[in-house]
């Protein structure tokens, strides 16, 4: 029940993907803001080119927040080119209120097919500290290919937590130069293996429209 009720939620959050940062973002000591930066990937392979994972994550306030892996560039028909060339994803930087937050769930999606654990993952706690920067890691979600209906889709998946700093803070810093030199805090909530519950397939059918 507790699982239906989360998958409601978020699919009604689905169309509201956190921002990232202006490119002339300044942070201010005493803003009332912390800088969060990470990257979200996904494998790279033949029947999964248009996979998008979302990570979810929550204050202890309740405000929610998710990050998506690729970004759409024509709604509904194509994304954005990935930002990486072995893997599929992108940058994911953003200012949040201070305080601890955790990262409480994940999905993959492809077109109207998506890709969920079975159960709820266990919560991963991380801080955002007022006036500074914070790496979080690189969240990517490893995942097979299967037969689905005609065709090949993604068929299983296993998220982890992995520590790319060197290669994520020069992808920072190529799009925001104005933090070059800038002290950097690693708050990793875990590294391996997230969770390796079982997933579960879902299409997304639109429902019938009645023409009066």
């Amino acid at each position: 029940m507790k699982v239906a009720l989360l998958i409601l939620i978020l699919s009604l959050i689905q169309g509201c993907a956190t921002s990232n940062i202006s490119k002339d973002f300044k942070l201010q000591p005493n803003s009332g803001k912390g800088l969060v930066f990470g990257t979200i990937t996904t494998d790279k392979k033949r029947g999964g080119h248009n996979v998008v994972a979302l990570f979810y994550i929550k204050s202890v306030n309740g405000n929610s927040h998710y990050f998506e892996s690729r970004q759409e560039a024509i709604p509904g028909l194509s994304l954005e080119p990935s930002e990486f060339e072995d893997v599929n994803g992108r940058l994911f930087a953003t200012a949040l209120s201070p305080g601890i937050y955790t990262l409480d769930y994940w999905q993959l999606t492809q077109g109207s097919l998506f890709l969920r654990p079975k159960g709820s993952p266990p919560p991963l706690e991380f801080e955002v500290v007022e006036g500074e920067v914070v790496y979080l890691g690189n969240w990517h979600v490893n995942f097979t290919v299967g037969n689905w209906f005609l065709t090949r889709a993604m068929n299983d998946a296993v998220p982890e937590i992995r520590d790319y700093f060197e290669r994520d803070l020069d992808r920072f810093v190529n799009s925001y130069p104005q933090f070059k030199g800038k002290e950097v805090l690693k708050k990793i909530p875990m590294l391996g293996i997230w969770s390796n519950q079982s997933t579960e397939r879902e299409a997304n059918v639109p429902a019938p429209t009645t023409i009066e």
